[in-house]
Protein backbone atom coordinates (compact mmCIF):
# COMPACT_ATOMS: atom_id res chain seq x y z
CA UNK A 1 0.00 0.00 0.00
CA UNK A 2 1.20 3.05 -0.34
CA UNK A 3 -0.17 6.72 1.01
CA UNK A 4 -0.81 9.60 -0.83
CA UNK A 5 -0.86 12.81 0.92
CA UNK A 6 -0.99 16.31 0.78
CA UNK A 7 1.00 19.30 2.57
CA UNK A 8 0.56 23.14 2.71
CA UNK A 9 3.89 24.60 1.67
CA UNK A 10 5.15 28.29 1.34
CA UNK A 11 7.44 28.20 -1.57
CA UNK A 12 7.43 26.26 -5.42
CA UNK A 13 9.61 24.23 -5.61
CA UNK A 14 9.59 23.18 -1.70
CA UNK A 15 12.67 23.82 0.19
CA UNK A 16 14.03 21.68 3.49
CA UNK A 17 12.30 24.36 5.93
CA UNK A 18 8.81 23.28 4.16
CA UNK A 19 9.08 19.85 5.62
CA UNK A 20 10.79 20.48 9.13
CA UNK A 21 8.81 19.51 12.28
CA UNK A 22 8.07 21.91 15.25
CA UNK A 23 10.76 20.07 16.60
CA UNK A 24 13.21 20.63 13.97
CA UNK A 25 12.03 24.15 14.05
CA UNK A 26 13.06 24.82 17.70
CA UNK A 27 9.56 25.83 18.91
CA UNK A 28 9.15 23.89 22.44
CA UNK A 29 6.11 22.25 23.10
CA UNK A 30 3.83 23.42 26.19
CA UNK A 31 2.81 21.02 28.35
CA UNK A 32 5.09 18.31 27.03
CA UNK A 33 3.61 14.20 27.57
CA UNK A 34 5.87 11.53 25.22
CA UNK A 35 2.37 11.42 23.22
CA UNK A 36 2.50 15.34 22.51
CA UNK A 37 6.33 14.81 21.43
CA UNK A 38 6.51 12.22 19.32
CA UNK A 39 4.20 14.48 17.53
CA UNK A 40 5.98 17.78 17.54
CA UNK A 41 8.80 15.48 15.70
CA UNK A 42 6.26 14.59 13.13
CA UNK A 43 5.48 16.77 9.78
CA UNK A 44 1.47 17.18 9.25
CA UNK A 45 -0.62 16.14 6.31
CA UNK A 46 -3.70 15.58 5.52
CA UNK A 47 -5.45 12.74 2.62
CA UNK A 48 -7.54 15.23 1.29
CA UNK A 49 -6.68 17.71 -0.73
CA UNK A 50 -9.82 20.17 -0.84
CA UNK A 51 -9.48 20.32 2.47
CA UNK A 52 -5.82 21.38 2.59
CA UNK A 53 -7.23 24.09 0.23
CA UNK A 54 -9.84 25.24 2.00
CA UNK A 55 -7.63 25.66 5.22
CA UNK A 56 -4.74 27.37 3.04
CA UNK A 57 -7.46 30.22 2.41
CA UNK A 58 -8.64 30.65 5.42
CA UNK A 59 -4.70 31.08 7.20
CA UNK A 60 -2.52 32.31 4.03
CA UNK A 61 0.01 32.78 6.60
CA UNK A 62 0.93 28.26 6.16
CA UNK A 63 1.53 28.81 2.87
CA UNK A 64 0.25 29.40 -0.96
CA UNK A 65 1.02 26.41 -2.19
CA UNK A 66 -0.21 22.22 -1.91
CA UNK A 67 2.40 19.61 -2.50
CA UNK A 68 1.31 16.04 -2.65
CA UNK A 69 3.18 13.69 -1.67
CA UNK A 70 3.91 9.81 -2.29
CA UNK A 71 4.59 7.48 0.13
CA UNK A 72 5.07 4.24 0.10
CA UNK A 73 4.64 1.46 2.74
CA UNK A 74 7.95 0.15 4.12
CA UNK A 75 9.88 2.70 3.12
CA UNK A 76 12.40 5.34 5.40
CA UNK A 77 8.91 7.88 5.76
CA UNK A 78 6.31 6.76 8.98
CA UNK A 79 3.04 7.44 8.47
CA UNK A 80 0.40 7.72 11.42
CA UNK A 81 -3.14 8.44 11.30
CA UNK A 82 -2.84 11.54 14.46
CA UNK A 83 -5.16 13.35 16.46
CA UNK A 84 -9.29 14.48 15.95
CA UNK A 85 -9.58 14.88 12.11
CA UNK A 86 -9.13 11.39 10.86
CA UNK A 87 -7.90 12.56 7.18
CA UNK A 88 -4.79 14.21 9.33
CA UNK A 89 -1.90 11.95 9.02
CA UNK A 90 2.14 12.64 10.94
CA UNK A 91 4.93 11.93 8.98
CA UNK A 92 8.39 10.94 10.37
CA UNK A 93 11.72 11.23 8.08
CA UNK A 94 14.40 13.61 7.09
CA UNK A 95 13.29 16.85 5.20
CA UNK A 96 14.90 15.74 2.23
CA UNK A 97 13.24 12.01 2.30
CA UNK A 98 10.10 13.78 2.14
CA UNK A 99 10.96 16.20 -0.50
CA UNK A 100 11.91 13.10 -2.47
CA UNK A 101 8.75 12.10 -2.55
CA UNK A 102 7.06 15.56 -3.96
CA UNK A 103 4.94 14.50 -7.20
CA UNK A 104 3.20 17.63 -7.83
CA UNK A 105 3.27 21.41 -6.36
CA UNK A 106 -0.10 23.56 -6.97
CA UNK A 107 -1.30 26.83 -6.05
CA UNK A 108 -3.99 27.47 -3.63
Amino acid sequence: MSWTLYRIVKTDPPTRVDFLSYEALGLLARNPTPELLELWSGVSTYDGREYLRVRARRRPDLGRYIVTLLIEDGGPIRVKQTGSNRRHHDIWGTPETIMARVVAVEDV
